[in-house]
């Protein structure tokens, strides 16, 4: 994905698709879990927090 984001930023024409294609860089890798790199830890994602909560109430 990383690699399709830089071809863009290379054929970019003005500053406002650059500055596009970067912020939508920065949300796809704090989308993958760009910040727990850093401090050596996972994050779990609040989909998953969901999914195996064992308090959460059943459906009948």
């Amino acid at each position: 994905m990383r690699r399709h984001f830089l071809l863009a930023l290379t054929f970019a024409q003005d500053e406002d698709l650059a500055a596009n294609i970067r912020y939508r860089m920065r949300r796809v890798h704090l989308h993958r879990g760009g910040p727990a790199e850093a401090g050596g830890r996972r994050v779990t994602t609040p989909r998953t927090l969901i999914t195996r909560s064992p308090a959460a109430p059943s459906r009948p």
